[in-house]
């Protein structure tokens, strides 16, 4: 089966073992996806050089939807194969894959970012994202750990028994 939106839509537990993402979620993220991909496009070439006549969509394109373009790169986020085994899933050579990935990662991580899904990088962010959040939930199970052969009575908890 190839891995393509019109094979995989009639079964949503596949298109989340691809790409990661519910079947709702993946409608939910596939017009945002679409403006940045017609956005690019109508500036820029699939190489990335400034677009200087109107844009046509060939007949003979690899991918043949937007959605198809999402499966290719969020698949390769999520299982990470390389270029070869890409080319084999998706019927291209191996320097069409990484062209594909060149253009659509860019597009995918803006896309994410005007969203406000994009991961924290830094301790601050994360700060800022926790307070801005309304509820936060904190992990207070005791967890063992390997206590020194003196002066024990400081890391005893006063439980008998293993908490595992």
């Amino acid at each position: 089966m190839e891995l393509r939106y019109k094979n995989l839509k009639k079964y949503p537990r596949l298109i989340r073992a691809v790409t990661g993402l519910r079947l709702k979620e993946f409608e939910i993220l596939k017009e945002p996806f679409e403006q940045e991909w017609n956005k690019y496009m109508k500036q820029y070439t699939f190489e990335g050089a400034r677009r200087e006549r109107k844009r046509t969509v060939r007949q003979n394109s690899t991918f043949k939807c937007i959605e198809d373009k999402m499966i290719f790169i969020l698949h390769h986020y999520k299982s990470h194969p390389t270029q070869e085994m890409l080319g084999l899933q998706f019927d291209l050579a191996q320097c069409k894959v990484s062209a594909w990935i060149g253009a659509l990662e860019p597009i995918l991580i803006k896309t994410l970012k005007k969203m406000q899904l994009l991961p924290a990088r830094d301790a601050y962010e994360m700060d800022n994202r926790i307070i801005e959040s309304a509820a936060v939930i904190l992990d207070g199970s005791e967890r063992p750990i390997q206590r020194p052969k003196y002066d024990q009575q400081e890391f005893y908890s006063g439980k008998k028994r293993d908490t595992r």
